[in-house]
């Protein structure tokens, strides 16, 4: 798994060599990143799915951003 901080507010996040159940890949993994973000105190985070695996992408990557 791989975290990178691409700037102030801006993360990426890939997961490497494995797959999550689909419906779980698109939401369950988004909604805790906007969680985590929300409980650490970040003013408006979002998780936003970039890319799957389950739509022919390389890997699963989430984008994070907040303020």
């Amino acid at each position: 798994d791989l975290v990178k901080l691409d700037g102030d507010g801006v993360a990426q996040v890939t997961l490497d060599g494995r797959r999550f159940p689909m419906y779980f890949c698109n939401y369950g993994v988004s909604g805790w990143f906007h969680a985590a973000l929300e409980l650490s105190g970040a003013k408006s985070p979002t998780a936003k799915h970039a890319a799957c695996l389950h739509r022919g992408d390389a890997d699963c990557r989430w984008e994070l951003r907040w303020k």
